[in-house]
């Protein structure tokens, strides 16, 4: 069919078809037969018929647009086929110079009063239209456009349909003519955001709405060198007041980086744009600057993740392009910061951000890992001030969970085997230097948290990991620590390792354990390491899901049992006269630990504890006047979660009278309270409840 339309014949018949139905009073033939003749032109070659052609219908269909401007149809189908027209012959050279220069004037007039037209289909058909006649338009023309367009596109009456479109055509617009755009264009709305920031009321929404399309216009729009030199360093100085200012400006802050990541996605790959973002404007600079301020001076805490995630995300394309000594130099002079402001866990943004550019740089991640782990075991903290010293210590401890994040996110193979070879390597040679417990300190914090994003990732070393940290319970300085880290790996944190962050989350760490815990550690005579192998797992279980639980309540049970057996550890305070206070207090902690879960585990299904119910008894009764008293009512409600065995069960231990059993045991333990507090309990009242139920069903049952 192409090949009869661009025959002479066919499209004279259909040219004179086009003149005719245009000018008699039938109009239907119009649209149809212009569109055919419209086709013919496209796969047609330049020559005289495709000239006379052009001659004819283009200063017909601007007056059929004029006669016909009541009828709304009429006019956007004649506004569209001009736009369509025009864009066709605009691929003829020597048409552009003959007879669509030679009309200009007269379908330039019929676009331009189509789209002031107040009919929203006529306004955008003649966006449409314009945006396939702009390669027939001169320079002196698409100026004109852009002013045009500008105006229509700040008019908060025109809908929001007809907005985009006019983005549209404007984007098309600076293509072909740059210049246009920042001289018409640009500036116009420049002006437009400094009069929104001038006057801006954060109640008036619609000033607020108006200025968040000035900013997705100008993201879309600057495109070319020119434009970007004007319009980034000023958004990004925009960005700073804002930050800069009371916290109600920190929303605005934010529209301002989402724009400026915009511009850096679409301009970063033309390299006259790249060549000024890295280095004219010094891309990676700014933005780590703009960082580190916002993070040690932003007022608004709420909205600071917000914040840092936005400059997260402008991070990698900057950071790409640059050289690695200076990324890292920038990171690390970023990561220590102020030291006596320890917000240093907003960090981890910077980092992601970092390292999602520095993929392409060569050992870029072995070399983040290995100034981390410097950060992480620097010098002994000497300070004076307590705030450096915190300070110090918060440095440390998102330093290693920011190695943790590097750990998580590089690719599987040999660069990962290695930096785990070395991170292990560092770990041991610090734990074996001396016997600086600041030292074994943070080298168990790496250890902790790199396990923690192997399991994360599904990595198959976990395990390894998870058997190294094991063996760290029986460390003599830290294997407390150790013990409470593991329910550190098992529990969320609120900002590291989360899919928030860009985590590699495929394992699953509330199911990890529970089938693979290794128990040796609760064989050994070494009472301390049996305790600390308690503490580890009563730190781990209220983490895990219930399902996990029920599944292997019978394999915890036992071990639970263990941390309440008051003889062992009371082996443990006669032993720890010469003991650091933390360590003499293992036996309190881990019964507590020991109770917490097994009170968890009872309310959700008692019944797996029938067949210990004699030593649960034995070993809850005593406890019930406990020191501390938190002791006491975690063993009063796993009492209480008894109850609802079969009364068979709870049968031996009955007392036929009930009521004095009751009394006495309730007035025991509300004694022994007020003994040891010397006060009034502020929830007396529940314990004493709580007790004379407990006597009540399980002691004296009948």
């Amino acid at each position: 069919m192409s090949s009869a339309l661009c025959s002479p014949s066919a499209r004279l018949l259909l040219l004179a078809l086009v003149v005719v139905a245009a000018e008699g009073p039938e109009q239907r033939l119009v649209f149809p037969s212009a569109r055919l003749l419209l086709l013919a032109l496209v796969v047609a070659a330049e020559g005289p018929v495709t000239t006379v052609s052009t001659a004819v219908v283009v200063p017909l269909l601007p007056e059929q647009s004029r006669t016909k401007k009541e009828e709304t149809a009429t006019q956007r189908n004649t506004i569209i086929i001009l736009g369509k027209f025009l864009g066709a012959g605009a691929a003829f050279p020597d048409l552009l110079t003959g007879g669509l220069g030679q009309h200009e004037e007269v379908w330039w007039t019929a676009l331009s009063l189509a789209l002031s037209q107040p009919v929203p289909q006529v306004q955008e058909a003649a966006v449409v239209a314009l945006t396939a006649a702009l390669p027939a338009l001169s320079n002196h023309r698409l100026s004109a456009a852009a002013t045009t367009l500008t105006s229509a596109l700040l008019d908060s009456q025109r809908q929001e349909k007809l907005k985009s479109s006019i983005v549209n055509c404007l984007a098309a617009l600076g293509r072909l003519h740059p210049s246009a755009i920042l001289d018409h264009v640009l500036s116009h709305l420049l002006v437009e955001m400094e009069r929104a920031i001038s006057f801006w009321d954060v109640c008036d929404n619609d000033q607020w709405v108006k200025e968040v399309q000035v900013l997705d216009t100008l993201a879309v729009l600057t495109l070319a060198h020119s434009q970007v030199s004007q319009v980034l360093p000023l958004l990004w100085d925009r960005t700073k007041a804002s930050l800069a200012k009371k916290p109600g400006e920190i929303e605005r802050a934010i529209h301002f980086l989402s724009c400026v990541r915009k511009i850096l996605v679409n301009t970063l790959e033309e390299p006259e744009c790249r060549e000024y973002i890295i280095n004219e404007w010094c891309g990676i600079k700014q933005t780590m600057a703009l960082a580190v301020s916002t993070i040690w001076e932003c007022q608004d805490t709420a909205k600071l993740p917000s914040v840092m995630a936005e400059l997260s995300a402008i991070l990698p394309g900057v950071a790409s392009h640059c050289q690695r000594s200076l990324l890292l130099t920038l990171l690390f002079t970023g990561l220590i910061g102020n030291e006596d402001s320890p917000r240093a866990e907003y960090m981890v943004y910077m980092t992601e951000g970092v390292l999602m550019g520095a993929r392409s740089l060569p050992e870029s991640a072995a070399g983040i890992l290995g100034q981390l782990r410097k950060v992480v075991w620097g010098p002994e903290l000497e300070e004076k001030s307590e705030g450096a010293r915190e300070g110090k210590q918060e440095v440390r401890r998102v330093a290693a969970i920011l190695h943790a994040s590097v750990i998580n996110k590089l690719p599987k193979g040999v660069s990962l085997t290695k930096s785990l070879e070395e991170t292990w390597s560092d770990v041991m040679r610090e734990l074996e230097a001396g016997v600086s417990k600041g030292k074994h300190r943070w080298a168990l914090t790496i250890a902790t948290w790199t396990c923690k994003a192997l399991i994360l990732r599904g990595a198959e070393e976990w395990k390894q990991w998870c058997i190294r940290m094991q063996e760290l319970l029986s460390d003599p300085l830290i294997g407390m620590e150790a013990a409470h880290n593991f329910g550190t790996i098992v529990k969320d944190h609120n900002y590291a390792l989360t899919s928030h962050t860009h985590a590699n989350i495929r394992g699953s760490l509330k199911v990890w354990l529970a089938p693979w815990w290794n128990y040796s550690a609760l064989l050994t005579n070494d009472i301390k390491t049996k305790s600390c192998a308690l503490v580890a797992i009563a730190s781990l279980l209220p983490w895990l899901t219930h399902i996990v639980l029920n599944a292997h309540i019978q394999k915890f049970l036992p071990v639970l049992l263990q941390g309440l057996n008051t003889s062992d550890f009371s082996k443990i305070g006669e032993a720890s006269i010469n003991m650091e206070r933390h360590d003499a207090r293992c036996g309190s902690e881990t019964r507590l630990s020991t109770l917490t879960t097994l009170a968890s585990l009872l309310k959700q299904n008692a019944s797996p504890a029938e067949r210990h119910t004699s030593t649960l008894i034995s070993f809850l009764m005593p406890l019930t006047t406990y020191h501390p008293l938190t002791v006491g009512v975690k063993a009063l409600e796993c009492l209480a979660a008894l109850v609802t065995l079969p009364v068979s069960v709870i049968l031996p231990y009955r007392n036929e009278d009930k009521r004095e059993v009751s009394r006495k045991e309730g007035i025991k333990f509300r004694a022994s309270a007020k003994t040891r507090y010397g006060v009034q309990c502020a929830f007396e009242e529940h314990v004493q409840k709580v007790g004379v139920h407990v006597c009540i069903c399980v002691c004296a049952c009948a």
